[in-house]
């Protein structure tokens, strides 16, 4: 079975594996790669700072061999304003190891992620992708995103998504919370 699981729980030596696995490839967006090539004390240090800023940082294995790291999802400071035109790049992010990619995984890391931000107290999230990644965006309209708006990261076309975490039958039950940097009434 899939889940995720929250990076201080993780041997380094899995993440120095997993980081390794994408070789000098550079088509992910995830922290945790940064660290690499340093040490476990300043890949633990980057969690608690990380931690500090209301950030979190979680692996996707499989309970059947759970020191091997398929992917990962970070949800970014939630305390943030995502709704603010200088945030584009969302709070979620995350990234499937090359050898694990067009298995599906991809598609099972966001549900996961959004389980995690709604138990955060979350009721919708930002998230973005690149336009020409139609695997990303297929993923992300499947969890119901809704799109925002375009705009250019690093001189290429991208989209940012809002998803709720919450389904509309639930949203009636449910007390309105302070988030993501807005207050909204009852």
């Amino acid at each position: 079975m899939l889940k995720l699981v929250p990076a201080k729980e993780v041997p380094f030596d899995s993440v120095i594996e997993y980081c390794e696995s994408f070789g000098n490839c550079r088509d992910y967006e995830c922290e945790v790669l940064e660290y690499a090539d340093i040490s476990e004390s300043a890949y633990k240090g980057a969690l608690r700072d990380m931690k500090k800023n209301k950030g979190y940082l979680f692996y996707l294995i499989d309970d059947e061999c759970p020191e091997y790291l398929i992917g990962l999802g970070n949800i970014a400071n939630i305390t943030a304003n995502y709704h603010s035109p200088i945030f584009d790049t969302g709070c979620l992010s995350g990234g499937i190891r090359p050898d694990e990619r067009n298995k599906g995984y991809a598609s099972e890391i966001l549900p996961l992620l959004l389980k995690e931000c709604k138990s955060l107290g979350l009721k919708e999230v930002c998230i973005s992708c690149y336009k020409d990644n139609k695997a990303s965006i297929k993923i992300i309209e499947n969890n119901h995103g809704v799109l925002e708006r375009n705009f250019f990261r690093d001189g290429c076309e991208a989209l940012k998504y809002w998803i709720p975490t919450i389904k509309e039958k639930d949203k009636i039950k449910c007390k309105t919370l302070n988030y993501v940097g807005r207050k909204k009434s009852n």
